[in-house]
C-alpha cells in the first residue's frame, strides 16, 4: 500500500477488523449449515439458530469495541424472523427426534418448553405406533376366517381389550421417549439403524416431521443422473424400469453404508 501510495490501515482498522471476523465467523457457519444439502432437514434449524444466538449473546457479554451494534442487529433480526419458529411444535420435534440433538438445545434455549415437548414427542410416537399396529392388524387380518363364538362375544370383550391396549401403548411410548432422550449419539452411526436404536416407530417419526422438499440442486442431480440411465441402456426403456434403474442409482451409497454396517457387526 505504501508503495501504491494509498492510505496504510490503521491499529484501529485491523482491530475492527478482526472483531467483525470473530462476530461474522458464526453467521457464515449458520448459513452454511442451513444451506447445506448433507443436513437438509427441518431439525437443523433450531438448533442451529440456538447455537447462534448463543455464542453472539456470550460475546456480546464479553465485551466488543466496535461490533456491538452489529451483534444487536444480528440478535433483532434473528429473533424477528425465526422467533415464531421456536415455539412451533413440528420444528421442535423435529429436531427432538434427531439423534445428534434430541432436547438438549431446547435445555439450552428456553427450559420452559422441554415439559411441553417430551409430551408431545410421547403422543407423536404413541401415535405411530398405534398406526403401524393398525397395520399390522389389517394385514393378519386378511383372508381370516372369523371365529363365530368370539365374534358372539366380541361386544362385550372389546371395550376392555380396546382399554388395555391403550394404556400399554401409552406406557411403550412414554418409555421409549425417555430411553430415547437418554441416549448418546455416536457420530460413526450416522443416520442408520442404529443411531435410531433399531426401532422403526423412531424411523416412522423421523421421517415424518425431517422430511423437506428437496434443493433445487437435488432435483437437477437428479435430472443428470436420469440422462446418465437413459444414455448407459441406449434403448427404449419403459417408466417402470426407468423407476427402478433411478431408485438402484441413485441409493447407492445406502448399499455401500449397510455393508460397512455388516462389516463392524462382524468384527
Amino acid at each position: 500500500m505504501m508503495q501504491l501510495k494509498l492510505q496504510s490501515f490503521s491499529e484501529a482498522d485491523v482491530s475492527f477488523l478482526k472483531e467483525y471476523g470473530q462476530v461474522m465467523v458464526y453467521v457464515a457457519k449458520t448459513m452454511d449449515v442451513v444451506r447445506g444439502e448433507s443436513r437438509a432437514y427441518l431439525m437443523c434449524l433450531l438448533p442451529t439458530l440456538a447455537i447462534t444466538l448463543k455464542k453472539l449473546r456470550e460475546m456480546k457479554n464479553r465485551g466488543l469495541q466496535y461490533c456491538e451494534p452489529l451483534v444487536d442487529a444480528m440478535l433483532e433480526g434473528i429473533e424477528r424472523r425465526f422467533g415464531p419458529l421456536f415455539k412451533d411444535l413440528d420444528c421442535q420435534l423435529a429436531a427432538a427426534f434427531h439423534p445428534m440433538f434430541h432436547l438438549t438445545w431446547l435445555e439450552q434455549h428456553d427450559a420452559s418448553q422441554v415439559s411441553n415437548v417430551k409430551k408431545a414427542m410421547g403422543s407423536a410416537v404413541e401415535t405411530a405406533m398405534r398406526e403401524m399396529s393398525d397395520d399390522a392388524s389389517s394385514v393378519r387380518s386378511t383372508g381370516e376366517v372369523e371365529d363365530d363364538e368370539a365374534d358372539f362375544f366380541e361386544g362385550m370383550t372389546h371395550s376392555q381389550k380396546h382399554a388395555n391396549s391403550h394404556k400399554s401403548t401409552t406406557s411403550k411410548a412414554q418409555a421409549l421417549v425417555m430411553a430415547w432422550l437418554e441416549d448418546i449419539w455416536k457420530k460413526d452411526d450416522k443416520l442408520m439403524d442404529m443411531a435410531f436404536r433399531k426401532e422403526p416407530v423412531l424411523m416412522c417419526v423421523f421421517a415424518k416431521y425431517n422430511t423437506a422438499v428437496p434443493s433445487s440442486a437435488s432435483v437437477e442431480r437428479l435430472l443428470s443422473m436420469g440422462k446418465d440411465v437413459i444414455r448407459s441402456k441406449r434403448a427404449t426403456l419403459s417408466d417402470a424400469n426407468f423407476e427402478r434403474l433411478m431408485f438402484l442409482k441413485g441409493n447407492r451409497h445406502l448399499q455401500h453404508a449397510e455393508n460397512m454396517e455388516d462389516v463392524k457387526d462382524k468384527e
